[in-house]
């Protein structure tokens, strides 16, 4: 049975022009899997660990796909580098930098 996060991605990759693949599929279950911030490498590790063979490319570029889809958000933070939240189906929060 197809989650509603599965549902909405695969609408909106539709409208783009775009494939529901395989790969963008297992990416999807991984992001909706962890439940709390997370880096684009967290996945990319994760995915390896769990024995699959995605490319980095692969990953980053699904992300992007999520995250113009609405249904991932950037976590802005004091670091450098990007982290993101699954936000589908959760109510809108707030996050605060300390200065």
């Amino acid at each position: 049975m197809e989650s509603a996060e599965e549902r909405k991605f695969r609408e909106y990759l539709e409208v783009e022009g775009l494939k529901f693949t395989p790969e963008r599929r297992i990416v999807l279950k991984k992001v909706f899997s962890i439940h709390n911030h997370f880096e684009a490498e967290d996945i990319v590790l994760s995915l390896r660990v769990d024995g699959e063979r995605i490319s980095r490319a692969s990953v980053y570029r699904t992300l992007n796909l999520l995250l113009m889809s609405g249904l991932l958000s950037p976590v802005h933070s004091a670091e450098k580098h990007g982290h993101f939240e699954h936000t589908f189906g959760h109510e809108h929060h707030e996050h605060f930098i300390c200065s």
